[in-house]
C-alpha cells in the first residue's frame, strides 16, 4: 500500500474526496457579489451569486431581465471557473433587497403575546414546555426562538420536527 493511499482502518485517514481540499471561504467571498461563471463546455454565465454549495460546488446566480429576476444553477461538475467582476460591468442590474427576505421583525409586546400563546398551545396538546430566557424548549429536544414561527423552531430529529410543524400550522397567526 502506498503511503498516500491510507484507509481509515489503519487510523491514518487521507482525504480523497476534492470536497475535503475545498475552502468554504472562498466560495463565501462570491455570494452576494457579480461574477462570470465559466463551463467546461465554454459557457460563460454573469450573474449575482445567491449562494455557493461547498460540498458540489454548485453555483446559483441571479440577474435581472426586464423587471424580473431570473435564476441560473450552474452544477459544479460542470464549473470550470469563476471571476469577480465590477458591479459597474453588470448589465443586469443589481439586485433588490427585498430578495432577501430577513427575519420578521415584531414588536416585543407581539412577541411576548405569541409566546404565552405558543405555550398554551403547546400545553393544550399535552406538551411539556419550559421558558428559557425568550425560547420555548420541550424536553431539551425541541427550541422555538421567537418570533415563534415555523422557522424558529429547531428540532435534531426529523420525525419530530415534522409532528411539532404540522402542531404549529394549526395555530392561525404561525407564519410559515
Amino acid at each position: 500500500m502506498a503511503e498516500g493511499d491510507r484507509s481509515a482502518s489503519d487510523g491514518g485517514a487521507t482525504p480523497k474526496s476534492k470536497v475535503y481540499l475545498n475552502d468554504p471561504l472562498h466560495f463565501k467571498s462570491f455570494v452576494n457579489r457579480y461574477v462570470e461563471v465559466r463551463t467546461n463546455l465554454g459557457a460563460s454565465l454573469k450573474g449575482y451569486v445567491y449562494t455557493v454549495d461547498p460540498v458540489s460546488e454548485s453555483v446559483i446566480l441571479l440577474k435581472r431581465q426586464d423587471d424580473r429576476i431570473s435564476m441560473d444553477i450552474v452544477v459544479g461538475h460542470s464549473v470550470s471557473s469563476i471571476a469577480h467582476l465590477s458591479p459597474e460591468d453588470a448589465s443586469c442590474g443589481s439586485i433588490p433587497d427585498e430578495l432577501f427576505v430577513s427575519e420578521e421583525q415584531i414588536s416585543e409586546e407581539e412577541s411576548e403575546k405569541r409566546r404565552v400563546q405558543l405555550k398554551s398551545w403547546l400545553c393544550a396538546n399535552h406538551i411539556p414546555v419550559v421558558e428559557d430566557g425568550n425560547m420555548l424548549v420541550m424536553e431539551d429536544v425541541i427550541v422555538i426562538d421567537s418570533p415563534y414561527g415555523l422557522k424558529q423552531c429547531f428540532v435534531s430529529n426529523d420525525v419530530i420536527m415534522e409532528r411539532v410543524h404540522n402542531l404549529l400550522k394549526e395555530m392561525p397567526w404561525v407564519s410559515t
